[in-house]
């Protein structure tokens, strides 16, 4: 902590770890911005909190990073262990792997916003609440090259990425999920405009084997391109009260229920080559896409069941 104040107080530079695991009791707080924590590599130089209620990275300031570390948690991990809590604008991090946290990555907007957000070719594992929690006010995280995994479905309660609240303009390209409660949730406390998620963006990405797949409440304006939803013991994705979600190309298949399911309060949904095939693998009265009475505006156009 004395090191990252220090470089902060300079008004910027590096704070080294070489090889090795790092015991901490509270958060690294950064009091200013450009400061970079620069380990060996993400399984070579770990920073292991032993307060299993605390963040590991506290971030309220701009321009910082960090790039090859691992970070971790030394028992199980309570609520408030946010491995990386990050608001302000233009942080980013590379290279990390983020392993038993409750949050691995938390955008919170609600004092400070949380805004132009990098995180590229990062591993999240064995997440207890969400891989990324984006909420009150974060936007335009731009997410790419990460794998999510959980050893087993008893994990990611809330999801591998969960949007609540106002959480706009983020995009996730090339994102990998395996296992957990589920793969993405929103939702908020109010459907209003300007008080839920809306206008984020996933592309090339693969969401396979959670238990309760991908569930959108009380958003607008989602883009899925080239997304698959597969192998669910429930309904791959099921929307509620939503408006203007796409999927473009990708598909939801091998679910146990539906591939889809659009609820009374949806309207306009979309499907364009979309695959909707091989569902209904747990035997009843499911389909590829269902479409509940009373959701309106709805498209279907080239897609395979």
């Amino acid at each position: 902590q004395a090191a990252i104040t220090d470089v902060a107080n300079a008004g910027g530079g590096t704070v080294y770890f070489p090889y090795g695991t790092y015991k901490i009791t509270s958060a690294l707080t950064f009091t200013g911005g450009k400061v970079k924590l620069l380990g060996t590599g993400k399984q070579a130089s770990i920073i292991k909190q032993f307060t299993t209620n605390a963040k590991i990275l506290n971030i309220t300031t701009n321009n910082n990073s960090a790039v090859s570390l691992g970070f971790t948690y030394n028992g199980t991990p309570a609520s408030g262990a946010s491995a990386i809590y990050c608001s302000g604008f233009y942080n980013y991090f590379d290279d990390l792997d983020i392993n038993n946290s409750y949050n691995a990555f938390e955008g919170d907007g609600s004092s400070v916003v949380s805004n132009s957000i990098y995180v590229d070719n990062c591993e999240v594992r064995n997440y207890a609440n969400c891989g990324f929690y984006l909420h009150d006010q974060s936007f335009n995280w731009m997410v790419s090259n990460v794998f999510c995994v959980n050893d087993t479905n008893s994990y990611g309660a809330l999801g591998a990425i969960r949007f609540y609240n106002q959480s706009e303009g983020h995009s996730f390209t090339n994102i990998q999920v395996y296992q957990g409660a589920y793969c993405i949730t929103t939702d908020a406390a109010s459907n209003v405009m300007g008080s839920r998620p809306g206008y984020n963006k996933f592309s090339n990405s693969y969401f396979d084997s959670c238990t309760s797949g991908c569930n959108i409440n009380n958003s607008v304006e989602f883009d899925f391109n080239d997304c698959w939803f597969s192998n669910r013991p429930a309904s791959g994705i099921t929307i509620s009260t939503a408006n203007g979600i796409r999927f473009t190309g990708g598909g939801a298949v091998n679910n146990q229920q539906n591939g889809v399911s659009v609820g009374a309060n949806a309207s306009k949904v979309t499907f364009v080559n979309f695959s909707a095939r091989g569902n209904n693998t747990g035997g009843g009265s499911y389909y590829g896409i269902l479409f509940q009475a009373n959701c309106s505006y709805f498209t279907v156009l080239g897609c395979t069941f």
